[in-house]
């Protein structure tokens, strides 16, 4: 019998996202935007791979890549991570997007690694601001930030990532880190935000529920919001770098079945009907490493698939790996040329 992934928790985790990214399209827009945003919607729809002339609407920049946390089913916090440069410069940065500005609209500064090593955020979220680039940036903020300047950089959204409310359970997934700093950095940057009369960021707390914390939602809920966040947002916890799923879904998944959308094994192997939808990562976006190095998603640690640096992102975009991923989803593909990581993709928003 084919087990079927229950996703309504993941369904609502990403609709009041998405609902936010609507607005910082509508409020970055212009005609080279939408007109690139709606002929690869068109090409996604319709499962053509072909995006030459085209580009991505998104973009996700690794600008750091290292990280002060150990957590525990994070490919970074485990020190697994393909070894790179640590930092993106603020050059790199802006000889990477400048060709892009006139089709991008959403940048987010994080993937794997903590931003805000990079002290040249702050220049690079301005940068982006005066681009008219919608700047989304995660972070476990366990860091030193200078709340004003960040504030007055134009930072669309900040997410902070917190699955605890008291020490003992923040650190169960965050380890090294301390919850109290935490607090402290949100604290500055509300009364920051006051001062300087600014409604952005928009700030979320995220939290991952796992077993450990899902009897502290409803505290969190209200000591964050009452410390001036403007969002808590329970998130489901991925098991993509766990080395052990199995282990991995025993150990941390919680008991509330509209956070464990990662609880079953994903259906394809086990019906000849299973249907891959076209993967959103392939068309809409592209993921850059801190040496430049590209991805086709923010799942999976691969070695680069071309480098946005060196050769032109038309290129590199559609060269023949990502070509041949794209082709992955469409039954007249023919059989694949070559192994690829999204082989092994058991994403539960992949298949229908």
């Amino acid at each position: 019998m084919t087990r079927v992934v229950s996703t309504m928790g993941l369904f609502h985790e990403k609709a009041a996202r998405h609902r936010r990214y609507a607005l910082a399209l509508l409020r970055h827009a212009r005609w080279s935007k939408v007109i690139n945003l709606l002929r690869v919607e068109y090409r996604r729809a319709r499962n053509n791979p072909n995006l030459r002339g085209l580009y991505p609407w998104s973009l996700v920049v690794d600008i750091s890549n290292v990280c002060n946390l150990r957590c525990p089913l994070c490919t970074m916090g485990q020190r697994r991570l393909i070894p790179r440069e640590n930092l993106m410069s603020l050059e790199n940065y802006v000889s990477l997007v400048e060709p892009l500005r006139d089709y991008l609209f959403l940048v987010f500064l994080y993937n794997w690694a903590e931003p805000f090593f990079n002290r040249d955020i702050y220049k690079i979220i301005r940068w982006n601001t005066q681009a008219r680039l919608a700047t989304f940036v995660s972070s476990n903020l366990n860091v030193t930030i200078d709340a004003e300047e960040l504030v007055r950089s134009g930072l669309q959204q900040l997410v902070i990532s917190g699955d605890g409310i008291t020490q003992d359970v923040y650190e169960k997934y965050r380890v090294g880190g301390n919850l109290a700093q935490v607090l402290e950095n949100l604290k500055n940057l509300v009364a920051a935000k006051r001062r300087l009369k600014s409604r952005l960021p928009y700030i979320e707390w995220q939290c991952l529920v796992t077993r450990y914390n899902e009897g502290q939602l409803d505290e969190i809920k209200r000591t964050i919001l009452g410390l001036g966040a403007d969002e808590v947002r329970f998130a489901n916890l991925n098991l993509f770098s766990a080395d052990d799923r199995a282990a991995a879904r025993r150990d941390w998944l919680p008991q509330n079945p509209a956070y464990r959308a990662f609880a079953a094994e994903s259906p394809r192997r086990e019906s000849e009907r299973t249907v891959r939808r076209p993967c959103y990562w392939l068309w809409r976006t592209a993921v850059i490493n801190a040496n430049g190095g590209a991805m086709p998603c923010c799942l999976f640690d691969v070695p680069d698939w071309g480098n946005a640096l060196t050769e032109p992102f038309g290129t590199l975009w559609n060269n023949e790996r990502f070509d041949a991923a794209r082709k992955r989803s469409s039954p007249s593909g023919g059989p694949p040329q070559q192994q690829l990581v999204c082989d092994h993709c058991d994403a539960p928003f992949l298949y229908r």
